[in-house]
């Protein structure tokens, strides 16, 4: 959703011209970068400990990863 929210600020900025949005699409990625990492991960990580993390070690937090490498391969 945040990315979504983001592509669709972006793109508003541009078809616009608008400085004004390009200054609002930056606040809300501060704004949504902190919400993330200092409640939503949190609360997750209470919430479901060890699957969490397993989840975490699996996928970045925000840009998906081109190649996942399986843990236990050698």
């Amino acid at each position: 959703m945040y990315a979504g929210e983001v592509l669709a600020l972006t793109v508003s900025a541009i078809f616009f011209k608008s400085i004004l949005l390009v200054g609002y699409t930056g606040l809300f990625i501060l704004a949504t970068d902190l919400l993330v990492v200092f409640y939503e991960e949190p609360v997750l990580k209470q919430t479901f400990e060890k699957a969490y993390e397993d989840y975490c070690a699996w996928v970045r937090r925000w840009m998906p990863a081109m190649k996942r490498q399986n843990k236990n391969s050698s």
